[in-house]
């Protein structure tokens, strides 16, 4: 409203919209450009993670609690929105979820839950193991 910017939703929902990507946990993938001087206010339901990554400008969080060009903020939430102002015209990208609550390993172009499935994950693609998805 008022100019205030854009929001391009790419998965997960905001103001009764749906991104279009599938994704196979609940979250929410925001692209934001927010114009200097207004206040974005995203819904995340209680307990999620949520992380705001800068690409330009400026954002405020809190009084004197900024984030600057290229900085991420990551915050666990305990309460049900996600509040920020445009201290400068910003664009940002958000993400938010409901945390996995696993363990991760990550090596090269594969993240998995441990050394072994990364080796499987290896041995998949050498052997070209991966489903395709070709349309029959």
């Amino acid at each position: 409203p008022n100019g205030a910017g854009t929001v391009r939703i790419i998965a997960g929902e905001f103001q009764q919209r749906v991104g279009v990507a599938k994704t196979h946990t609940r979250i929410g993938v925001l692209d934001v450009r927010i114009q200097a001087g207004h206040t974005l206010e995203i819904g995340i339901a209680a307990g999620d993670t949520a992380i705001v990554y800068l690409r330009s400008g400026r954002l405020e969080f809190a009084a004197d609690e900024y984030l600057e060009v290229q900085d991420m903020a990551m915050m666990s939430n305990r309460e049900a929105d996600l509040s920020f102002s445009a201290a400068e015209t910003s664009q940002c990208l958000v993400l938010f979820g409901e945390p996995l609550i696993e363990p991760l390993f990550g090596r090269g172009p594969f993240v998995m839950n441990s050394y072994d499935e990364i080796l499987q994950a290896y041995d998949d693609l050498k052997h070209q193991r991966f489903l395709s998805h070709t349309k029959q």
